[in-house]
């Protein structure tokens, strides 16, 4: 055959057999290339973050090991033993995750230990228990205060607030990205550094579907919400327990940190804030009050606003959640609208101690023109030095059209001091890993430091009667 012959064709057979082999070996070649570099990044990852999980708190590779003051009861925290003594101040400390210590391998580096150290340091003689688990919400804080405030006769009390203390009955669903949804995804966060770190940093990142958990609490939780009042509804409970035997109370916010201009859960820190200050008031909003047995008729609802036809028999009434105050004189002041009157008259009943008080009562010419919001002044007194349950009741004639906006009970707590501690956590890293938001062991410094300070200035004050605890403005 001559050089200048044509080459016999390939046959189209071998042709496409031979496509087939490159395209497979690209394949290959790049399941393999990922696999090397899947491998790679396990490895090096395993190598930074040596010891895993039992080390790093929130990373994979076993459960975070903590060391404990009685591993038999898991105490993380100084404790007293007996009876008070008379040359010692016991202070109370209350908490969640952050007074546990949660991601604080020594239980000595946690603040509860560090502030008792730093307060007997100069000779002063200070003792404290601390009642904290993860998790724990006002409700939990309630219960312990009530017990402790007869069991350990603390003469100071701390309490640790962060925002998850809002949260009664309704409570957040982490958001799941899609690639979380598949069956074997917590698996392979428990078995692979790497994916374990691909999902956290891509989660971080990436915005879930629906609201996250800080928008969240604004919607649910915020201030001039249903979740608020009922929040402060209890926060009133735990505040009467915490001041009535001991000298002082502080109730202290842990920051959602870092913070970086304006943030998002900024409405609900001032609203905690406020707390603290000289004049406060407790709402009652119509979403919180019962209908008593009768036959209704669903109006509108407008915010935390109702409206209500009675449409039974004879009279009925709307009543109020009941609430412990403590004695003095307050002007308790009830918002509502009559949108159509029926009868003659409405009234409202205060119910102390299950005892009713002589009740208001007005004439319906009295609330006209219909449609307009009313202010009624309920002046309450409670005499002795025990606190009382109090509630109230509106009585509906047979047919009225009825607007209730809120009852509002203003209080002062003279022995409360509310401290916020965002600007003293901000300017260094607080978290304890990069997977994990509780704070170290600088931020648990920080934190003791500042709380000891705290304890020094409220030493020297002066023992109030037990009449006095959270009195109403006079």
């Amino acid at each position: 055959m001559s050089a200048s012959s044509p080459r016999p064709p390939v046959p189209a057979r071998r042709a496409g057999l031979s496509r087939r082999r490159r395209a497979g070996f690209l394949v290959a070649a790049l399941l393999l290339s990922l696999t090397l570099a899947f491998a790679a990044g396990e490895l090096v990852l395993r190598a930074i973050f040596a010891g895993g999980g039992r080390q790093i708190m929130g990373a994979p590779g076993g459960e975070f090991e903590y060391t404990y003051r009685d591993a038999a009861i898991e105490s993380r925290a100084p404790a007293t033993s007996g009876a008070k003594r008379p040359d010692r101040i016991r202070l109370a400390l209350l908490g969640d995750s952050i007074t546990y210590g949660v991601g604080v391998r020594e239980w000595q580096d946690a603040y509860p230990a560090r502030l008792l150290r730093n307060l007997n340091a100069d000779g002063e003689r200070y003792e404290l228990d601390a009642f904290a688990y993860p998790g724990k919400n006002i409700d939990g804080h309630v219960r312990t205060m009530r017990a402790i405030s007869e069991t350990h006769d603390p003469d100071l009390v701390l309490y640790q607030w962060y925002v998850n203390d809002l949260e009664i009955g309704v409570q957040h669903q982490p958001v799941r990205r899609w690639w979380q949804r598949w069956h074997g995804h917590e698996h392979l966060r428990r078995a692979s550094f790497l994916y374990f770190f691909l999902d956290d940093r891509l989660s971080r990142a990436l915005p879930g579907e629906g609201p996250g958990y800080q928008a969240h609490l604004v919607a649910t939780y915020g201030p001039n919400t249903e979740g608020w009042a009922r929040f402060r509804h209890q926060f009133h409970r735990w505040a009467l327990d915490a001041t009535r035997g001991s000298r002082r109370a502080l109730v202290w916010l842990y920051p959602q940190v870092p913070v970086s201009g304006t943030p998002v859960l900024a409405p609900i820190h001032e609203a905690m804030r406020d707390l603290g200050s000289t004049a406060t008031t407790l709402p009652c909003p119509a979403a919180l009050w019962t209908r008593s047995d009768g036959t209704w008729e669903d109006g509108h609802e407008a915010g935390l606003q109702r409206v209500w036809r009675w449409t039974g028999d004879g009279e009925t009434a709307l009543v109020s959640p009941e609430i412990p105050l403590a004695p003095g004189r307050y002007d308790v002041r009830l918002r509502l609208r009559l949108d159509d009157p029926a009868g003659d008259a409405y009234r409202v009943r205060t119910i102390v101690n299950g005892e009713e008080r002589r009740p208001f009562e007005w004439p319906l010419d009295y609330m006209r023109p219909e449609g307009r919001w009313w202010t009624q002044h309920l002046p309450l007194e409670i005499g002795g030095t025990a606190e009382a349950r109090v509630r109230w009741e509106i009585v509906l004639p047979r047919g009225a059209v009825f607007s209730l906006a809120d009852l509002r009970v203003p209080l002062r707590y003279p022995k409360l001091t509310v401290m916020d501690l965002t600007s003293d956590l901000t300017g260094f890293d607080t978290h304890v890993s990069l997977f994990d938001a509780h704070p170290n062991a600088r931020a648990h410094e920080v934190i003791a430091r500042r709380l000891a300070g705290w304890v020094r200035e409220a030493r020297p004050a002066p023992a109030v009667s037990a009449g006095a605890h959270g009195n109403p403005l006079h």
